[in-house]
């Protein structure tokens, strides 16, 4: 099953019936681990796995510094109450 990883950079590997599966884990990523095991049920229940279900966008990740950036997103500066609008990298607003 494919799950989007929701925790710290890191790595597993799981004991299955066909050997060992070694995987390594970035936040925002998608990740395809074997649901029946208990240690990815134990990370789904801790909130690092989230479903990817056939068909949907997977929201509701904010993402790494680097991730998830949006151009011309409205952001509202701390403390101030206003809005401010960032320009496009080499457009012209």
């Amino acid at each position: 099953m494919k799950y989007i990883y929701r925790g710290p950079v890191s790595g597993v590997t799981l004991k299955t019936s066909r050997g060992k599966l070694e995987k390594k884990l970035f936040p925002g990523r998608e990740v395809d681990l074997p649901p029946e095991h208990p240690h990815v049920r134990v990370m789904e229940a801790r909130g690092h796995l989230v479903q990817v279900y056939e068909g949907t966008i997977a929201r509701g990740y904010e993402g790494t510094r680097d991730e998830g950036r949006v151009e011309n997103e409205s952001r509202q500066e701390a403390g101030s109450g206003r809005v401010k609008k960032e320009k496009s990298k080499g457009g012209t607003d």
